[in-house]
């Protein structure tokens, strides 16, 4: 999530100053999205951090039903909601499938942490901004090897990730490591419909979006 809005910053789509200004309705109180220039092998990019809220809460557990009503009761506009709250769905589905809980049991653990929350709302606040009716993306890379989360050690791509993007085209790639997390999945399988990686159009504007992790072999 955080590396999308970055990329959406770098291309000059929008500002942080916008996101920050429209994030602050969420209900966590305000919230400044700060933008960094990282270099990812040789690449020059932009990354992200949000900043603003108690840092305890961070480590809050939440149900469907709790970010539901936060994201419901915000004054952000439908459609932003709309969409933040089918993806938030679609991660509470995919934990209750996968220990056999009903969903309004479920508790969110890194998917439900704040940095989600917030994530997730971003990229439904960008694609507004900017009208956006179709996305486009390659076959989705989710790395090798294995993760650690509150499962334990868990080979990639973890079970929730595998089961977003059950029938979505996807690939290993060389990285050693976990490249697309549950939320990522969310996102990817909620805002596009063609996997096909095939492009058809004119190029008008690139950005390159970085998170945290920085790998040996490709940026």
């Amino acid at each position: 999530g955080d590396m999308f809005i970055a990329a959406f910053l770098h291309a000059g789509l929008v500002t942080a100053e916008e996101l920050s200004e429209v994030m602050s309705l969420v209900g966590l109180g305000t919230i400044k999205v700060l933008e960094h220039s990282v270099m990812r092998y040789g690449i020059e990019a932009t990354h992200i951090s949000f900043m603003g809220w108690d840092a305890e809460q961070e480590r809050d557990h939440r149900h469907l039903s709790e970010i539901e009503e936060m994201i419901t009761s915000s004054a952000l506009e439908e459609r932003v909601k709309t969409r933040a709250i089918e993806m938030f769905r679609e991660l509470g589905k995919v934990e209750s499938d996968t220990h056999d809980i009903p969903l309004e049991h479920v508790h969110f653990h890194e998917i439900g942490a704040v940095d989600a929350i917030v994530d997730i709302v971003a990229v439904s606040l960008a694609m507004d901004f900017l009208s956006i009716e179709q996305v486009i993306c390659a076959p989705v890379a989710v790395g090798s090897g294995t993760v650690e989360c509150s499962h334990g050690v868990m080979p990639v791509p973890a079970p929730a990730v595998a089961e977003l993007l059950r029938d979505v085209p996807t690939v290993f790639g060389t990285a050693p490591c976990e490249l697309t997390t549950p939320t990522g999945a969310a996102l990817l399988t909620e805002l596009c419909r063609d996997f096909s990686g095939r492009h058809a159009g004119r190029i008008i504007s690139t950005g390159y979006g970085a998170g945290t992790r920085e790998l040996e072999t490709q940026a």
